[in-house]
Parts: structure tokens; sequence; C-alpha cells
């Protein structure tokens, strides 16, 4: 990585996703790929206990030269939406100033939509159509990040996608790493021709952008405390919010195996009777498992997209 493609400071990344999305893979993938062709980065995930589903976040540096900032990144330069549900949601757009650059998985018809929600530059890409079409599910972290690197000129694209290729290859099935690969071109296909923004290209001999003031020097001990939730309070967190497909149940072909009562994570299956009743959506955050487990003789529950 050349120095005219970072400049003289870390550029900070912030991932917001859900559980099961990608959005640490994602953010260390670009580490990675970094480090592999001559840079600095560190990447972290920032997560607790949360299931697939869950609001995540993770974080990535790079650089031209050593980083010894450490912890979370709270003024990004650039922020990666996975999810445009979480647009809206607590601490997506902390610390987002105008002069970062916002990447929202979504198609192009929104982008009205969201711009009047965001303060910043933005750029939509529609990676979850990408990866449905290349992998058959709902997984947009790879097209995501060839949205990242191709649109800030992080890196050749041939050079990123042949280093994507061999980095799949060592942990994935040759069909995978294919499918990823499909909708990471899929994707940079789909930048061709945007204009590339500037802040990520400073060079030596330009001033660099000034460090934003956010809350990256708060100290533990400055910080106020928090609330806390007492017991018996989970009822009241509808997870149902954050799906993007649901499952669709047909009682006529279920054979009352109760595999998705016992599987389902958030216990949003329904059974009356030691038979499959109906599922619960106000709980159900849409991960799939139900689906999965059914079994293909009865495939009594379907995945569809939430909007249908």
């Amino acid at each position: 990585m050349s120095a005219t493609r970072v400049g003289t400071r870390a550029v900070s990344f912030r991932w917001h996703g859900r559980g099961g999305y990608g959005a640490k893979t994602a953010a260390i993938l670009l580490a990675e790929a970094i480090i592999d062709t001559g840079g600095y980065a560190q990447a972290a995930p920032e997560f607790g206990p949360e299931r697939r589903g869950a609001p995540v976040q993770a974080f990535t540096r790079i650089a031209d030269h050593r980083i010894a900032q450490r912890g979370p990144v709270t003024a990004p330069d650039v922020i990666a939406v996975l999810d445009p549900g979480l647009l809206d949601a607590p601490g997506t757009m902390d610390g987002v100033t105008t002069d970062a650059i916002l990447f929202v998985n979504a198609p192009e018809n929104a982008r009205a939509t969201i711009a009047a929600r965001v303060p910043c530059r933005l750029v939509l890409i529609d990676a979850s159509s990408a990866a449905r079409s290349a992998l058959g599910r709902d997984l947009p972290n790879v097209p995501m990040l060839a949205a990242v690197v191709g649109y800030l000129d992080l890196l050749p694209q041939d050079e990123f996608v042949g280093w994507l290729e061999k980095r799949l290859g060592k942990e994935f099935r040759p069909e995978v790493v294919a499918g990823n690969l499909a909708a990471a071109t899929t994707v940079l296909a789909a930048l061709a021709g945007q204009p590339n923004p500037t802040p990520l290209r400073t060079t030596d001999g330009t001033a660099a952008p000034p460090r934003r003031q956010g809350r990256e020097g708060l100290r533990w001990q400055d910080a106020a405390a928090g609330p806390y939730m007492p017991g018996g309070t989970s009822r009241q967190f509808e997870t149902g919010d954050w799906r993007q497909q649901r499952p669709r149940l047909d009682l006529s072909t279920c054979v009352h195996c109760m595999l998705c009562w016992l599987y389902c994570p958030d216990s949003s299956i329904i059974a009356k009777d030691g038979r499959i009743a109906e599922i619960d959506l106000t709980y159900c955050k849409g991960c799939g498992i139900c689906a999965e487990v059914c079994p293909p003789r009865a495939h009594s529950i379907v995945m569809v997209p939430e909007a249908s």
C-alpha cells in the first residue's frame, strides 16, 4: 500500500452489522489485505453475548506507518453499514462528521430517503442483492468490503480480487470462494464511473485532515455511570425489528418433529399439545435456524424477505 493512498495519519473505519452478517470478518479482511500488500493495519470487533441478528460493530485502522492508537473508533473517517435498518440505531452515527464517507447496503432508489437521515457523504451499494445472486443467501460482508476498497481505491481492483481469492481459499470450499468473488466483482463493476473522493488520498506532501475531536481521549473514570436493567424485562426487548427475512410456516406439510421448536434461540416457535402451532414474529430475529433444521421431506419452513 503506497503512502499516496492513505497519507500521514491512520484512517479509521467503523463497521455496523448484525450477528451473522460478517461485519467482524469484513473489518479483519480489510486489515489483512492492507498488511499483506505492505501497509499497516489493525482490526477488532466490539460485541458481547449477542446472537444472530443482534447489532454488532467492528473497527479497522489503516496507515502507511505503525499505528500506536488502540481501542474503539469513535470518530470514523469511513462507516460501513451492512443493514440499513441500523442507521437509526443508537451509536451508528456517533462521532460522524460531514467529512466522513458512509457506505450503506441499500439500492440506489433508497438514496433520497437515506440521505435525509445522515450528515455525511453517502455511497449506496446493493451488497445484499449481489450476495443473494452469487451465494444464494444474504451475506453482504464481502461485497461491502469490495465496495469500500474499490470506491476508496485502497488497492488496485485486480490486486484486491486476487488477494481475496487466495485468502478465502485458505478457509472455504471452492464454490464458496467463487460465490464471494462473483459478489465482489459485481459490486466493483457497479462502482465503475462513480467519482472517487479525495480525503483518503492525501499525500505526505499535503496536510492530512486534522484529527477529529471525538471521544478518543475519554478515560473510563470520566464516563458517567450508565443505566441498568432490572430482572424480568427481556420481554420488553422486542427483537423482531432486527429482521431482514422471516420464516414462513406451512402447517399443511409440517410433520411436527419439533426440531424448530428445540433449536430456536428465541423461543419464537409456539407449540401446543406437542404440535407446532405458529411462529411468534415479535421476537423472531430471522436467523433461519428453523428453516435449516426443518426436514427436507416436509420443507414446512422457508425464509422469505421481510417485505414480502
